[in-house]
């Protein structure tokens, strides 16, 4: 048991030993920039880093830009961005479901409010896309509502039994639930 003990200590010690040298205070000094641009904090690395196993830099290209600009649409709270197979961009925000061109210009809104056919209740609404056609649940009156590429309405599904929270998608022709 002495032996034990005597090992935990020895390692216990060694372990101190190769913390405390390896957290030595690094004499690095940042030597970036902090500015004020528009209300907007900017912050400007300096070119060649600090360290040097740094890693790889990357480099930020611009490849598409969406904006509300046009006064089509509005921008609130963009989520749930989805890609169709042929680079259509889908995405969802309040009261809207989006739908965008490949190079990024608006092609049309799926959302209409209301509880008809081809109608969504409400805003926060989950939706998947699924052989280039969109699905989307509206937990309310507990539907699914299936548009085709060009945003017409081929059916609804109505559900009786349960209301789901959550509408995950599609896989082998099945709606997938939480």
């Amino acid at each position: 048991m002495k032996i034990y003990a005597k090992l935990i200590s020895i390692l216990l010690f060694l372990s101190v030993l190769i913390m405390f040298v390896s957290c030595e205070k690094q004499n690095a000094e940042w030597k970036g920039t902090i500015e004020e641009v528009d209300d907007v904090q900017l912050v400007k690395n300096p070119e060649k880093s600090l360290s040097k196993n740094a890693g790889r830099v990357l480099k930020l290209k611009e490849v598409l830009r969406i904006t509300d600009e046009s006064g089509d649409y509005y921008f609130k709270y963009p989520e749930d961005l989805k890609v169709a197979h042929d680079g259509r961009i889908f995405f969802r925000d309040e009261e809207q479901i989006l739908k965008f061109s490949l190079e990024g210009k608006f092609i049309s809104n799926f959302f209409k409010k209301g509880q008809g056919p081809g109608e969504i209740s409400g805003w926060n609404k989950p939706f998947a896309l699924c052989n280039d056609e969109i699905y989307i649940y509206d937990s309310t009156p507990n539907k699914i509502i299936h548009f085709n590429k060009g945003g017409n309405l081929i059916e609804e599904f109505s559900f009786k039994l349960e209301n789901y929270r959550n509408f995950y998608g599609i896989l082998d022709g099945s709606f997938i639930f939480p």
